[in-house]
């Protein structure tokens, strides 16, 4: 911003706001944990199969097609959210993700067990909705704000070019 003093001084002030997002950190890193399960899930899946089948191994836990595309959506709507330090966004999602778990541990064939889900995985999953959650509520955003206020005299400029 740029303020005229007089006809011959010109102030500028320059002013910058820096902003962390705690919350958006853990978001970030719960939604590329969940995303890296999916792709590794894609990567082994046969997709010339159906979505419910063959049934393999991801980490130690039996993963489907479905559950892999699942994954892959969740893991990056949370990566977003936390990258753009949507709060909203972060609050809704991991939300989503501990009631989609809970859902998941009382009822493990969800889905007609087209997710093939073990209890053992879906904890890993409500832990990190839940940690997304919980860092959207609690955590705070750091904040800095710097300004520097130059002026330049019209007098000192006509020296240096003569």
């Amino acid at each position: 911003m740029d303020t005229v003093t007089n006809d011959a001084d010109k102030t500028t002030v320059v002013s910058r706001r820096q902003r962390f997002n705690t919350a958006g950190v853990v978001c970030a890193v719960a939604g590329a944990a969940i995303l890296i399960f999916g792709l590794v899930a894609l990567a082994r899946a046969d997709l010339d199969g159906t979505f419910n089948e063959p049934i393999f191994q991801v980490a130690g836990f039996n993963h489907t097609q479905t559950l892999a595309f699942i994954e892959v959506i969740l893991g990056v709507m949370l990566l977003v959210a936390g990258m753009t330090s949507n709060l909203s966004g972060m609050r809704v999602l991991g939300a989503l993700t501990v009631i989609g778990a809970l859902v998941a541990l009382i009822e493990p064939g969800i889905l007609g067990g087209n997710l093939e889900l073990e209890g053992g995985y879906v904890m890993i999953v409500l832990l990190l909705g839940a940690a997304a959650l919980i860092a959207a509520a609690v955590l705070p955003t750091i904040e800095r704000n710097s300004s520097r206020v130059s002026t330049h005299h019209e007098a000192d400029r006509n020296q240096h070019v003569a």
